[in-house]
């Protein structure tokens, strides 16, 4: 297979596992995409949601497509192909990809995502390590998740409201477990503190641009669960 075969192949897989993240987002029930005692509303409804559709679908091939390229090898000729990273990956885009798109739309972050990823980076830990891999994943969700609990409460301290909500912390938790997962007992620190750092200096970068461009003041309120998934992703390919 030629480096032009493999990159298309990445590339159909890539845009089947946006187009089914997309149709699992738009199916999910109401109740999911809004707070603690909060009802449904005509938002809420499939039709209302992910206004720009052919821009999310783009974005998400893309980056599930550059974690896919990342994870492997590629030689002059002939890449180098692991089919269990490229499950792995495409099964982590399938979850983590709808509750960026509820993060964007409503500025919510779905426990039963959160509780998913956590549930996948368990079981990749005990299939690659067995009990060790599960000790690997829970310390990097307890290190990610505990690095930004702090970062939630230092913004409150020092802006006098919520920077980073809750549903944030239980994302990148998830997320962090995926990441030392993917990594082994080996490195699993150093994986969970790097989705931690990308996603909050991604974030910040973005918000820079944005301020610069004056799409954006100083007080805005910004999704940051499309950061975390971004920054999981990638992390995950590169270990």
């Amino acid at each position: 297979m030629t480096v032009y075969y493999y990159s298309l192949a990445v590339s159909a897989v890539s845009f089947l596992t946006a187009c089914t993240a997309l149709f699992f987002y738009l199916r999910v029930p109401a109740g999911w995409l809004c707070d603690a005692g909060e009802s449904p509303g005509t938002e809420h409804l499939p039709e209302n949601r992910c206004p720009h559709r052919k821009t999310a679908l783009l974005l998400m091939t893309a980056v599930s497509s550059l974690a896919i390229m990342t994870s492997g090898s590629i030689h002059p000729d002939i890449p180098d192909i692991d089919l269990r990273r490229i499950l792995f990956l495409s099964v982590v885009s399938l979850i983590l990809f709808p509750a960026a798109l509820c993060d964007a739309d409503y500025c919510i972050i779905p426990d039963q995502s959160c509780l998913l990823a956590l549930l996948t980076a368990f079981l990749t830990g005990i299939y690659t390590d067995g009990l060790a891999g599960c000790v690997t994943a829970a310390g990097g969700g307890l290190l990610s998740g505990t690095m930004m609990l702090l970062a939630s409460l230092f913004t409150r301290l020092a802006s006098g409201k919520e920077g980073i909500g809750m549903g944030d912390v239980k994302l990148l938790t998830a997320c962090g477990s995926l990441a030392a997962s993917a990594a082994g007992p080996g490195s699993w620190m150093s994986a969970s503190c790097c989705v931690y750092v990308f996603s909050i200096l991604s974030s910040a970068v973005w918000f820079a641009f944005l301020l610069l461009c004056r799409r954006a003041r100083y007080g805005d309120a910004r999704p940051l669960g499309p950061w975390i998934v971004l920054g999981s992703l990638l992390v995950a390919a590169i270990w």
